[in-house]
């Protein structure tokens, strides 16, 4: 096998939607959220997963900026450094 570390990715594309329209998009280092089981972060080269959010999001983009959206219920799909969050559903 071939491995060549050019192929990891050292940030996150990351787009957000409210129930109207995409509210942010754009490359992040990383992404903080709460689920029932606690606060996690979804880092580059994170595992693909689902889960129901709740309270903020907090988005650390590669710009330098802290982006925070605030939500009772949202939905999060990572895969394959792509996060995309569902707000108010």
């Amino acid at each position: 096998m071939d491995f060549q570390l050019d192929n990891i990715k050292d940030h996150l594309k990351v787009e957000i939607y409210s129930t109207e329209k995409q509210v942010y998009s754009g490359d992040a280092y990383s992404l903080t959220a709460e689920s029932e089981q606690g606060i996690f972060d979804v880092l580059p080269m994170h595992t693909n997963f689902v889960a129901i959010l709740k309270n903020v999001i907090s988005v650390q983009g590669i710009d330098g900026q802290k982006y925070e959206f605030k939500s009772e219920s949202s939905i999060i799909r990572v895969a394959a450094n792509e996060v995309f969050v569902f707000l108010g559903v």
